[in-house]
């Protein structure tokens, strides 16, 4: 059996007083909301403009709640999105301003400059790692764009160590100009500005200095047997 509403205007089904309106009860099966063709959905809203439209009422919340709220106890996902077309798959915005998206491919954008990505992950702005930062497969690359200076460290930051398989491995540095610096297990010794490059150390001696280019004119690195 059915209740339906004949004339062509919208049904309404509502209590009084302000009272609770339940829909099922101890002994009802699956609720069914089923709007055909493409009608859509709103709760509170009379004109949704989505499938399912959800707007909380600031003034009934208070502002102070959540607008909507998921809870369970599953080995599943306790929310799965599947998006079959090409669209984003969650999006989330501040006062219409675009702040956190998953593509469609799975790339990662938090911050409004990084709506649309441009690598795996893009965040526009700031980040803080609490542990460590591991390249998992092949070679890691750390870089700037347009050619922007990059700094290890500042000034809150403690020793900087450079261990390649725990210090047993060979540092490379490989600079613009034919003269490039090769490091390799320099304990004990140092490397200071001066006006002649170090080509090769290895084992604490200096196997190879040679000048730099553009001799003299600016700061190169020498070896140095201060520690």
């Amino acid at each position: 059996s059915q209740l339906t509403f004949r004339s062509g205007t919208a049904g309404t089904i509502t209590t009084s007083s302000n009272s609770t309106l339940t829909l099922g009860g101890g002994t009802t099966g699956n609720v069914l909301i089923n709007p055909l063709g493409g009608a859509q959905f709103g709760i509170g809203t009379m004109v949704p403009i989505a499938s399912i439209d959800l707007r909380a009422s600031l003034q009934a919340l208070g502002g102070t709640q959540a607008v909507a709220s998921i809870s369970g106890k599953t080995s599943y996902s306790a929310l799965a999105v599947d998006n079959w077309g090409i669209g984003d798959i969650f999006t989330a915005s501040s006062s219409s301003n675009t702040q956190f998206v998953i593509t469609n491919g799975g790339a990662v954008g938090i911050g409004n400059a990084a709506r649309i990505p441009t690598a795996q992950l893009d965040v526009a702005g700031s980040a803080s790692i609490s542990s460590a930062l591991t390249f998992r497969a092949g070679a890691g690359t750390i870089q700037t764009s347009g050619n922007g200076q990059l700094f290890l460290g500042g000034s809150t930051t403690g020793d900087l160590v450079l261990a390649p398989r725990n210090g047993s491995g060979i540092l490379n540095i490989l600079a613009a100009s034919a003269n490039g610096i090769k490091i390799n297990n320099t304990f004990g010794t140092g490397l200071t500005s001066g006006n002649s490059c170090v080509t090769d150390i290895i084992n604490g001696l200096v196997t190879g200095v040679a000048a730099c280019a553009g001799g003299g004119g600016g700061n190169f690195w020498q070896y140095s047997t201060a520690n």
